[in-house]
């Protein structure tokens, strides 16, 4: 029975281990994205929020969160 290997993939040539499908790589990219639209949530004024639906309380418990939490 011949075996046929698959080529690496681009995760596998530059040495990320995927983990459940997702790569070290995409964490990264999501954990920097919340990081940065906390912090620009933090920033906004009152009229703002209020476009957006949110009021300062709102905004400011979800600005204090940390980058890794959902």
């Amino acid at each position: 029975m011949a075996s046929h290997s698959t080529p690496p993939t681009s995760a596998a040539r530059f040495g990320v281990r995927r983990r459940g499908g997702v790569s070290l790589f995409a964490f990264l990219a999501t954990w920097t994205a919340r990081s940065r639209a906390r912090r620009d949530l933090a920033r906004l004024d009152d009229h703002m929020l209020a476009d957006i639906g949110l009021d300062r309380a709102a905004a400011a418990s979800e600005a204090t969160r940390r980058f890794w939490q959902d």
